[in-house]
């Protein structure tokens, strides 16, 4: 699973934290923590946050797509390839130069 914080908001007198996260199956979750149980005062002015959460949100998702694209052209063009899975995430390594068997050298996921 994928999961990255997408900031704070004070909203009321209360603190909350949206993350958002995206599952194998690209379920995608925006979850918001608070510093106390929301009361009804941050329940009505949750809708003023919620269009810079979702903003946030959208931000975090266009990030990951332009670096799948990127991690897919690397591999297209041999100079990374997938080495394993941890986490249920994608291992990537370098390849050595001219060589696409996965002898890698360093990695990212």
């Amino acid at each position: 699973m994928f999961s990255t914080n997408l900031g704070t908001w004070q909203i009321a007198a209360n603190t909350c934290q949206a993350t958002l996260s995206i599952d194998a199956r690209r379920t995608i979750t925006i979850s918001l923590e608070w510093t106390r149980d929301p009361g009804p005062t941050e329940n009505e002015h949750v809708e003023i946050a919620l269009p810079d959460i979702v903003a946030a949100a959208l931000d975090a998702v266009e990030n990951l797509a332009e670096t799948s694209k990127t991690i897919q052209h690397l591999v297209a063009e041999g100079k990374i390839c997938r080495i394993g899975v941890k986490d249920g995430l994608f291992l990537y390594g370098a390849t050595h130069a001219g060589t696409t068997d996965g002898a890698g050298d360093g990695m990212s996921n």
